[in-house]
């Protein structure tokens, strides 16, 4: 039997994106790209970090975040000085942002 470890209440973030054309996108993800790079050396309560291109509509895209607990978000991640400089190179960008905050139920596995 596999035996499956659970950090209690991880803060899942949502963020749903539609962009203007191709190349907003395009701009977005190159913007995107070295967060990533950042926040894997730099922030350990993140638990997940991805992006997914929507398959059938490709001007649509979701980030899926994990952390820790809220603080590791609010604390950590949202005051970052690269998560300022991203949020600034990516308010140029011609695109819909809708988010979600939740938190894990345990009701299930990743």
């Amino acid at each position: 039997m596999i035996q499956r470890t659970y950090v209690i209440q991880v803060f899942v973030l949502a963020v749903s994106l539609t962009f203007k054309d191709l190349e907003q996108r395009d701009k977005w993800v190159a913007a995107w790209l070295p967060m990533v790079d950042q926040v894997r050396a730099n922030e350990p309560g993140t638990l997940s970090y991805e992006l997914c291109i929507g398959d059938t509509e490709p001007l649509k895209a979701l980030v899926y975040e994990r952390y820790v607990d809220r603080a590791a978000y609010e604390d950590v991640h949202r005051t970052s000085e690269a998560m300022a400089a991203f949020k600034e190179v990516t308010s140029k960008i011609k695109m819909q942002v809708q988010g979600q905050s939740y938190v894990e139920t345990n009701h299930g596995f990743m």
